[in-house]
């Protein structure tokens, strides 16, 4: 009997000690807004997280032009359209671009968790920097969005 209590508290002892763990779903959201010529941009980032790690990555970027400019737009969106094509060959990594009116809209989504991260680094080997062992640190990508203008917050 006193060994069976003994076991129950050195078990609630180490419970106590080491938790449980955190395994909730967190998110970071960022953000970046520039007005330029005229031109009004915007870059928002919403990247979900468990522990140390991303899970997720939305990202949706804007372009705002005056009327007069607005058909500057369709080169921009060939140029996107350009830059994402690889990267459209991968499951799980989708980007989306539309026009309506004078505002462009390019939305990418990635589900870290699934898509072929060697293969995003063969696409483009600056993943190589923030994907480590297939995964990505929320602080690695905390940092590069901070380099990249954008304020974020936990």
């Amino acid at each position: 009997m006193k060994k069976g209590i003994l076991v129950s508290c050195l078990a609630l002892v180490v419970l106590t000690l080491t938790g449980c763990g955190d395994d909730s779903v967190k998110t970071m959201k960022c953000s970046s807004h520039l007005n330029q010529n005229g031109i009004k941009t915007e870059s928002k980032y919403e990247v979900t997280y468990k522990g140390k790690y991303v899970e997720t990555v939305k990202t949706v970027e804007t372009m705002e032009t005056d009327k007069d400019s607005a058909d500057a737009l369709e080169e921009v969106k060939k140029g996107i359209e350009a830059l994402y094509a690889d990267y459209a060959k991968l499951d799980h990594y989708d980007n989306e671009v539309k026009i309506e009116e004078n505002v462009l809209t390019s939305t990418t989504n990635i589900d870290y968790t699934k898509v072929d991260t060697d293969a995003m680094i063969k696409i483009n080997s600056a993943m190589g920097q923030i994907i480590k062992d297939g995964k990505v640190s929320i602080d690695d990508m905390k940092s590069l969005y901070e380099a990249a203008g954008a304020t974020c917050e936990k």
